[in-house]
């Protein structure tokens, strides 16, 4: 069950791709991973998790599953109307206290933390505070949009690093995601609230 991450009254990116990986662990085939997870829109009720096309119900993200065969499987995300009951704490901020910035090219980087953070959780809070500081906001959120890979995010990892790729009216962003000088794909973010 979801449960809301820090001060935040909607569902985190991230808790859906660790949602999505759980899934891949109990219902797909061995060495499925997730290739593709894209949001539409901001969830605050709870949602599941289904590869077969939905007739009702509204999609708050879709995504692919990449088999071993080379195949694709489509899954979307449904919100449902129960409610989100619980609340985690999670310190942003301080999860990425120790980044490296660089404002041109625009890039950001730090070691693993030695906390239990995830690497999805450290990759959004980098791209999250490169965004900030590079394209601060008079009004709205960046927020994380979409997320492809061409390999599995790693448990065991030295750093992460985001570089931006490229930004349009400082409203959408690509970045590439690198961990330990090896490029896993790309992350964007675009602007909530405006």
């Amino acid at each position: 069950m979801f449960e809301f991450k820090g001060n935040r009254n909607y569902l985190h990116g991230t808790d859906f791709y660790r949602f999505t990986l759980d899934y891949v662990a109990q219902h797909m085939p061995e060495n499925t991973r997730l290739s593709q997870l894209s949001f539409r829109k901001l969830a605050r009720f709870q949602c599941e998790l289904t590869t077969q096309r939905p007739d009702t119900g509204t999609v708050v993200a879709t995504g692919k599953f990449s088999l071993s065969d080379g195949d694709t499987v489509p899954f979307w995300w449904v919100e449902g109307n129960t409610l989100v009951e619980g609340r985690y704490e999670f310190d942003e901020d301080e999860l990425v206290a120790n980044a490296e910035l660089t404002i041109s090219p625009a890039t950001i980087k730090m070691h693993k933390p030695v906390d239990d953070y995830t690497c999805i959780e450290v990759l959004v809070a980098l791209t999250k505070k490169m965004h900030n500081q590079i394209a601060p906001l008079s009004k709205g959120k960046w927020l994380f949009g979409q997320l492809n890979l061409t390999q599995n995010l790693p448990t065991e990892y030295q750093s992460a690093e985001i570089k931006l790729q490229s930004m349009l009216h400082g409203k959408f962003s690509v970045s590439e995601v690198w961990l330990d000088g090896v490029k896993l794909g790309q992350i964007r973010f675009i602007v909530e609230g405006q």
